[in-house]
């Protein structure tokens, strides 16, 4: 069953970084927009550094859903009993070449662009994802057998 279901979110999650990648610019500026302004609003100081804070919040964006997409990916290999090297080394090849498709995506998007360093935010994410899930995972596994 645990199979069924991180497969199935995998699938969910690569849908999810497709729609917010096939944004043309403007749409995709006025998401990440809207939560500038809503920082700005709660820290009217910041008002002087809005672009920064804009791009700030792009790249946390893109490195957030990576973790998440690391941490589905290292749990659907775990659930075929592939051990934690493994799983971890399989769950990055499947962020990088995401990743790296996805960009290849944005370029063909009006507005949008290619960008190799967001391609390196990606994979920052999914190995920080999959690095917390094995730490968990070996906590957790400690703590049970004291």
């Amino acid at each position: 069953m645990k199979k069924k279901i991180f497969f199935v979110l995998g699938i969910i999650w690569m849908i999810i970084v497709f729609y917010f990648s096939s944004q043309v610019g403007e749409s995709s500026s006025n998401t990440s927009g809207s939560i500038v302004n809503i920082i700005l609003n709660i820290f009217p100081s910041l008002s002087g550094q809005a672009d920064t804070l804009h791009t700030v919040i792009r790249k946390l964006a893109h490195f957030t859903i990576y973790l998440i997409g690391g941490v589905i990916y290292i749990n659907l290999f775990k659930a075929y009993n592939i051990k934690n090297t493994k799983s971890f080394l399989y769950s990055l090849l499947v962020c990088t070449i995401y990743a790296i498709t996805d960009e290849i995506h944005q370029y063909f998007v009006p507005g949008r662009a290619c960008m190799v360093t967001d391609v390196m935010i990606d994979v920052l994410g999914a190995v920080f994802g999959c690095i917390v899930y094995l730490a968990i995972l070996t906590f957790n596994k400690e703590k049970s057998s004291n």
